[in-house]
């Protein structure tokens, strides 16, 4: 934070442990040895595991405030839309170094809900934020992306989010 401080969001990576034990390090989509702020934050979510987990991000109190946080009332995805409200207000710097590690094989996991509506709740923020009068070209196009990632994905037709991800969901015009 001390080196870039213009950013509104800064994250590490994080690494995970598998439900079998196994230690697994993402690539996240931008390449495991990307330092430095993101070329677009929405794309970045389409490419990857999240880019941002709550135990590796940081911000600065202002910037929390102007982003009004995490919603209130959500179960599932209110910490993606509270990293949306930021990233949509500034730049976002990234690490690969590891900062957390998620255990997948505990037992009491936030993921591990059995019927869980389905989590449509980062895409619906992604088309609200399509209204922001003060987007870019390049941003409004990187949303559209990541909204047509999030309605294959609500569909079944991809269950992966991969560096190629939003290539294949880009609009062609």
């Amino acid at each position: 934070m001390a080196e870039f401080l213009e950013a509104v969001l800064y994250a590490d990576a994080w690494g995970e442990i598998s439900r079998e034990h196994t230690a697994k390090k993402h690539g996240f989509g931008i390449g495991s040895d990307h330092r430095g702020p993101l070329g677009c934050f929405f794309e970045t979510m389409s490419s990857g595991p999240m880019i941002v987990s709550s135990s590796t991000a940081g911000t600065w109190k202002r910037c929390l405030i102007e982003s009004q946080g995490y919603p209130d009332g959500l179960r599932f995805g209110e910490d993606q839309i509270g990293w949306g409200r930021l990233a949509l207000l500034g730049d976002v710097f990234w690490s690969p170094r590891i900062g957390a590690t998620w255990d997948k094989s505990a037992d009491n996991r936030s993921d591990n809900v059995a019927g869980s509506p389905p989590r449509t709740a980062w895409r619906d923020f992604l088309i609200e934020a399509l209204d922001g009068p003060e987007l870019s070209t390049a941003t409004r196009r990187n949303i559209r992306t990541a909204v047509a990632v999030e309605n294959a994905c609500l569909r079944g037709e991809i269950t992966f989010f991969g560096h190629e991800t939003p290539a294949l969901f880009a609009e062609t015009r």
